[in-house]
């Protein structure tokens, strides 16, 4: 960040406030404090940043500092009239690597609390940092709805947006057919995406239909823990999506597009190898690990051994 802001190679930035022996404790100590708690899932509400300016090596700079802006690109930001440097780039820095957002109406029952007390005394934003342990609770987060009607374009694009607003980091795309003014057929387009994907499924959208509007909802969204493993099937390793439920049962699914592929590799009918796939899910609570875009919440799944199904005729 520091290397666009000044517009050289990183390897030849030079740090000034970053590179202080008082940044340098922040940093490690954070990492040996989560690393003895077994760098357990983290996740911060929207950052609320402050106002007016700050004495650098460079001179004074706004607040928010363009390192700490930069570093949070992607993430919830909220500029308040608070005089002060509320988020520092090495506060924003630590906890865009190492946490996720959630909503700020996100529902917790805190099981214990620390503190962490700095030398700033000021009434509105005293120099304290608070962590709280929760119990597990399902993931919730805002997310953006964008929707827009259509009723003058050739349906065979539909499929293209499709693929064009899910490489723009759409985490759905989904239409319905509607009558719309004078009776004429149309299709309602409705979007799902994180803010980091905004602008880009926006633009999509104006650049490959043609709607001249849309309208932009943001909503709440409640998940749970997830992530995907590969199990072992006569036809080969499938990919399966598994979540966590409430009481801690876990339910899962295969993945289509790996059944898909499996199914094309193997001249194998996709039915089967997804019931291959459905069954050995079932009996399998480990495979081999794959990572899924979102940290996982709370314990990881039970470990157990992998069994592998046999039919007459196959392995």
């Amino acid at each position: 960040v520091e290397g666009a802001i000044h517009g050289v190679p990183a390897k030849n930035v030079h740090f000034h406030e970053v590179g202080a022996v008082d940044s340098i404790v922040d940093i490690v100590g954070a990492v040996v404090a989560l690393s003895q708690l077994g760098f357990p899932p983290l996740y911060h509400r929207p950052f609320r940043l402050g106002s007016g300016t700050v004495l650098t090596s460079h001179g004074d700079l706004p607040v928010p500092a363009p390192a700490t802006l930069a570093i949070l690109e992607g993430r919830t930001v909220r500029l308040t009239g608070d005089a002060g440097e509320i988020v520092t780039p090495t506060g924003a820095a630590l906890i865009k690597t190492m946490a996720e957002e959630i909503s700020s109406a996100a529902e917790i029952v805190p099981r214990r609390t620390v503190y962490a007390v700095g030398t700033r005394d000021e009434a509105h934003n005293p120099g304290m940092l608070r962590l709280v342990e929760a119990e597990q609770r399902p993931i919730e987060r805002d997310i953006f709805v964008l929707r827009t009607t259509i009723d003058d374009m050739n349906p065979e694009i539909y499929q293209h947006l499709q693929d064009r607003l899910f490489e723009a980091g759409a985490l759905e795309v989904y239409l319905a057919q509607l009558i719309m003014k004078k009776g004429r057929p149309g299709v309602l387009v409705t979007v799902l995406c994180e803010a980091a994907a905004l602008d880009a499924a926006i633009e999509t959208l104006f650049l490959e239909t043609t709607t001249i509007g849309i309208r932009i909802a943001t909503e709440g969204r409640t998940e749970l823990e997830r992530w995907t493993e590969d199990v072992e099937t006569p036809f080969g390793l499938v990919t399966v999506k598994r979540g966590r439920l409430p009481d801690g049962s876990i339910k899962s699914a295969p993945e289509y597009e790996s059944c898909r592929a499996v199914a094309v590799r193997k001249t194998t009918p996709i039915l089967e190898v997804y019931r291959e796939a459905a069954s050995d899910a079932g009996s399998s609570r480990s495979g081999r690990s794959r990572s899924d875009k979102r940290k996982r919440v709370g314990p990881h799944p039970v470990a157990s051994t992998k069994r592998h199904r046999t039919k007459k005729g196959k392995r």
